[in-house]
């Protein structure tokens, strides 16, 4: 109450102070509210603990002033330092006030502490994608390899039998390479692909095929990519 106050509450102690003492002549007499509370003013006691996801230096005026930056979380009421807030481990991200860590998407990884996104494919630091060949179930921190005779698209969840008519011959076959590559004898160095004119590749198939193994069965014809082997026409032998 300042020199010519006509109520005793006319004036609040400002928010982010409080006090329970009476005969105040002025708001630097109200006592600061201490570090992880927060006060909103004009009241004879602290409001309440700083709430989780954010911490409260002297002098808060909302539970809520400073968030923990993303990247970081906190579980804990009351903290009151920045330094406070954890570091979201490998395989999380933490978006700003975050209580608990968030596992990166199925189909997405990170293997690096203070992700801040969801993603894939959104800027700043955030959950990568999982690449062809591989596949990353829900909290990844790594992509795990598909395995010879298996494929996968980009962020992939899954693998997937390779098809029959195409080999899988690469630990870590793309889907896109099981389609495109392969096809003739001359790409018979290539790790993926489609199974060669005049071989029969069954689902699961997890090497290049040969004439001694993978040959067409007599009586029929295979041509590139063929799932199943084709019946010589009436007529021909």
């Amino acid at each position: 109450c300042p020199v010519g106050t006509s109520a005793s509450t006319d004036y609040d102690c400002p928010p982010g102070t409080y006090s329970n003492r009476t005969n105040l002549g002025s708001d630097a007499e109200c006592t600061t509210c201490p570090r992880g509370y927060f006060c909103e003013g004009g009241k004879t006691s602290v409001d309440g603990s700083c709430a989780a996801g954010y911490y409260c230096p002297l002098g808060s005026a909302s539970s809520t002033d400073h968030a923990c930056p993303a990247g970081t979380y906190s579980d804990a009421t009351s903290n009151y330092l920045e330094a406070q807030c954890v570091d979201c481990p490998p395989g999380s991200y933490c978006l700003e006030a975050s209580t608990a860590a968030t596992e990166c998407p199925a189909g997405s990884y990170t293997s690096v502490n203070n992700t801040e996104k969801s993603g894939p494919g959104t800027a700043g630091v955030a959950c990568v994608a999982c690449s062809a060949g591989s596949y990353c179930e829900a909290g990844a921190v790594t992509p795990t390899a598909c395995g010879v005779g298996y494929h996968s698209a980009d962020e992939a969840s899954s693998c997937s039998v390779c098809e029959a008519g195409h080999y899988c011959g690469s630990n870590e076959t793309a889907t896109a390479d099981m389609y495109t590559n392969g096809g003739s004898w001359s790409d018979a160095h290539d790790a993926a692909g489609r199974c060669f004119n005049g071989t029969l590749c069954g689902a699961g198939m997890n090497r290049a095929p040969d004439l001694y193994r993978d040959a067409c069965p007599a009586g029929s014809y295979c041509p590139t990519a063929t799932a199943q082997a084709l019946s010589c026409p009436a007529g021909t032998y």
